[in-house]
């Protein structure tokens, strides 16, 4: 996850002209920043300071969070200055995880890409309708799936004929040090005089 995310989770929040200050205006962005990385955020069962009330439940307001119960702070000052940041921070109990509300604060496809590790973002175009983004998406998510899948099996189809190569050659170095003992052996067998019985 990187920094880069939290500013632009920042930016586009503010240019859609919402305000950011106090604890509510930092949970927008954790919120936003969680929806784009696949995290969660942070609720709190005895909130108290910097915490947002959202939905009748009280959440960190700068904090995201993994289903394991790491935790992340994506704001410095959040609710004042809200200087992007990502801090890995001591971990809490993992039940206080909760999913990110989807479209909050921003509502719709344009405004919230879908952001996966390591694949590009999916931007939609503005004048495509809601369902027909959704289908866009999936199938390039399939495209891309799909081509992960055929260079994964291009990978393994060589490490299996590599495999083959050196199991191959560990039997003729073997084979050739058997024949090699056995002929020493042999050797050995006829400078030993035969004992009379």
């Amino acid at each position: 996850m990187s920094i880069e995310i939290v500013k632009q989770c920042k930016s586009d929040i503010i240019n859609k002209g919402l305000k950011i200050n106090g604890p509510c205006g930092a949970f927008m962005i954790s919120n936003l920043v969680a929806l784009r990385t696949g995290l969660g955020i942070l609720w709190k069962p005895n909130p108290t300071e910097n915490n947002c009330i959202h939905n009748g439940e009280g959440f960190a307001a700068d904090i995201v969070m993994e289903r394991n119960g790491l935790i992340y702070d994506v704001l410095i000052d959040g609710g004042g200055l809200n200087t992007p940041a990502w801090n890995a921070k001591e971990p809490v109990n993992r039940d206080w995880y909760r999913d990110p509300f989807i479209g909050y604060p921003l509502v719709n496809g344009v405004d919230n890409p879908i952001i996966i590790p390591n694949i590009p973002p999916v931007i939609i175009p503005p004048i495509m309708s809601n369902h027909d983004a959704l289908i866009r998406i999936i199938t390039d998510l399939h495209i891309k799936i799909d081509n992960f899948h055929t260079d994964l099996n291009d990978k393994f189809i060589h490490l299996e004929t590599r495999n083959q190569l050196l199991q191959e050659t560990l039997l003729n170095v073997l084979e050739k040090q058997d024949r090699a003992y056995i002929g020493g052996m042999g050797i050995r067998l006829r400078l030993v005089p035969e004992v009379p019985q």
